[in-house]
C-alpha cells in the first residue's frame, strides 16, 4: 500500500462562512457540487462538506464532543485493491492463526532436511509462531527411517528438536512402526504415535480445517 492521503474531508457546520475562510486565503474549489467544495492542496484534495452529512456517510453518531469531524481517505484503483488493504489492516490488528499439517513419507536425509527446512520457512514466512495456532509433521513410510534415533542425522535431530521446542508435533505413523518394527523408544523424544495411520491423521487434520502441505 503506497503511504498517502488522496483526501481529506472537514466537516464543517456553516458551508458558505468555511468556503469564504479559505477564499480569503487564497483557495478557490477545483469542484464544487452540491454543497460540497474540493480544494486541490499540493498533492491533497480538502474538501469541505457539512458535518452532519459527513457523519451520516462515515455512520457515526455525531454529539458534538467526541468526534472530530475530520476524515481522511485513500483512493485506490480498484475494488479489488480495496480488499486488499483491508485485509491486510485486518492482519496487522488482528493476525491469522494458522493451522498447518505437513506430511513427510520419502525415504532420505535430504528429505527429511528439506521438508524441516520447508517448516522453518513457514514459520518465519506468516511472521512466527504468535500466527501459528498448531503445527503438526506427520511422517509415514520410508520417511519413517529417517528419525531412528540410533542412525538420526545429527543436523535432522538438531532441526527436529528445535521445532519440537517450539511446537510442532511430530507424528509418528502406527502402521509404519509395526511394518517396519519401529518401536516409539527408538523414534525422537517427544514422537505422538499415530495408532490410525498416518494417512488418516492427516484426513482427520483436514476435516478440521488445517492446511496440507508435502513438499
Amino acid at each position: 500500500m503506497k503511504q498517502a492521503v488522496s483526501l481529506i474531508t472537514l466537516g464543517v457546520s456553516d458551508y458558505e462562512r468555511s468556503k469564504a475562510f479559505y477564499a480569503a486565503l487564497g483557495w478557490s474549489p477545483a469542484l464544487e457540487d452540491q454543497e460540497t467544495a474540493f480544494l486541490q492542496a499540493n498533492g491533497v484534495v480538502l474538501v469541505l462538506w457539512a458535518r452532519e452529512k459527513l457523519a451520516e456517510d462515515s455512520g457515526i453518531d455525531d454529539d458534538g464532543a467526541t468526534w472530530s469531524g475530520i476524515a481522511l481517505a485513500h483512493n485506490v484503483a480498484s475494488r479489488e485493491d480495496v480488499d486488499e488493504i483491508v485485509e491486510a489492516a485486518h492482519l496487522k490488528e488482528s493476525p491469522r492463526k494458522h493451522r498447518i499439517v505437513y506430511q513427510l513419507d520419502d525415504a532420505g536425509v535430504d528429505k527429511a532436511k528439506f521438508v524441516l527446512g520447508n517448516v522453518r520457512n513457514h514459520i518465519a514466512g506468516v511472521g512466527g509462531w504468535q500466527n501459528i495456532e498448531a503445527l503438526e509433521l506427520v511422517v509415514f513410510g520410508p520417511g519413517l527411517k529417517s528419525f531412528v534415533t540410533a542412525s538420526m542425522d545429527p543436523d535432522v535431530r538438531r532441526s527436529l528438536e528445535t521445532l519440537q521446542s517450539q511446537g510442532m508435533v511430530f507424528g509418528a505413523c502406527g502402521n509404519t512402526m509395526k511394518n517396519f518394527s519401529i518401536t516409539l523408544e527408538e523414534l525422537p523424544s517427544g514422537a505422538t504415535p499415530l495408532p490410525q495411520g498416518g494417512v488418516v491423521r492427516l484426513m482427520e487434520l483436514q476435516d478440521r480445517g488445517y492446511v496440507y502441505i508435502r513438499p
